[in-house]
């Protein structure tokens, strides 16, 4: 086994969320990109992640950014879903080709800012468990046709954010086993189509993040890092973007058994660096200290994921 690179940014493209350090960038002409800027500052992260902007010369300014600055970025639609009460699992017909049409015309907007990927998420989980099946069924169809149709107009690839299916988001779709079979359903249409896996919501789902990695080889392309509180009661109970380490469930150590995971399934690598975002809400810190809290965390993640990968190298047996 060659020596494992010292850096995480030797196999991973480390990004962070615009919206975590500045949460109404989205509302302000240019505030999305001046964020970007203020980003660029700080060469330790090649990757970010944006809500929508709504404003067209701002998108085409962001767009150049990106050429010149070549940041890979995520462009998410998370917030129009919620702001517009967009359900691509309604089932309302009506309201269902709604959602698929204006995804279709946020997936145009991402083009425009240069962005390498558009990332979206599930509607309302049923009242139920036995509705289940059919909310996915909904969900797959309109992902297709969201496919489908920005595939004639827009080069960027689609992507789905699993989220908690119990707490908190409580979304349709949130296993990882589902959402591998409905990407494997969706590639039919878009063979672009892939997902965004959160350890946050794995974790609140009860599943184990490096596991879920492995069974997800090859069906996710971006990867978030972020912490969450499980303990009932607590304020912060569920996904709220929380720093890192307790009262929530990830931190360093648990960080990196998720990136020597992410490493061994091919995910991470030099040839091909993987998005590894850094998720976190700025509360009472500055831009500043959210980003480097950010950096020193997943560089320190990324100490311990080569601690496990050099041990596997030296126990094959026990390691793996």
């Amino acid at each position: 086994m060659s020596p494992l690179p010292p850096h995480l940014p030797e196999v991973a493209h480390p990004g962070i969320t615009i919206s975590g350090i500045w949460p109404d960038a989205w509302k302000t002409r240019g505030a999305t990109l001046e964020g970007l800027r203020k980003v660029e500052q700080c060469p330790f992260f090649r990757s970010a992640h944006i809500l929508d902007v709504p404003h067209p010369g701002e998108r085409s300014d962001i767009g150049r950014w990106v050429r010149d600055q070549h940041i890979a970025l995520t462009y998410c639609l998370t917030i129009i879903m919620y702001r517009e009460g967009l359900d691509l699992s309604a089932q309302d017909e009506a309201a269902r080709r709604h959602a698929v049409s204006r995804l279709v015309e946020g997936m145009r907007e991402a083009a425009e800012c240069g962005a390498v990927c558009a990332q979206l998420i599930s509607g309302p989980a049923p009242a139920t468990e036995e509705e289940r099946p059919a909310k996915l069924a909904l969900l797959e169809r309109s992902l297709s046709e969201i496919a489908v149709e920005a595939g004639r107009h827009s080069p960027v690839p689609l992507a789905i954010e699993p989220l908690d299916v119990r707490f908190h988001k409580r979304r349709s779709l949130g296993f990882t086993d589902e959402a591998v079979r409905l990407t494997k359903n969706v590639r039919r249409a878009q063979p672009n189509f892939t997902l965004c896996l959160d350890t946050a919501h794995m974790i609140l789902n009860d599943e184990d993040p490096a596991a879920m990695l492995n069974e997800a080889r090859g069906h996710y392309d971006e990867l978030h890092l972020c912490n969450c509180v499980t303990v009932p009661g607590h304020e912060f109970h569920g996904d709220h973007h929380v720093p890192f380490g307790p009262p929530g469930r990830l931190d360093s150590a648990a960080a990196g058994r998720v990136l020597a995971a992410a490493y061994r399934t091919g995910f991470l690598s030099r040839q091909s660096p993987g998005r590894v975002t850094g998720e976190i809400l700025r509360r009472t810190e500055t831009p500043d200290q959210v980003m480097s809290h950010v950096q020193e965390f997943l560089s320190a993640a990324w100490e311990e994921a080569v601690k496990e990968l050099t041990h596997d190298a030296r126990d094959p047996v026990g390691g793996q």
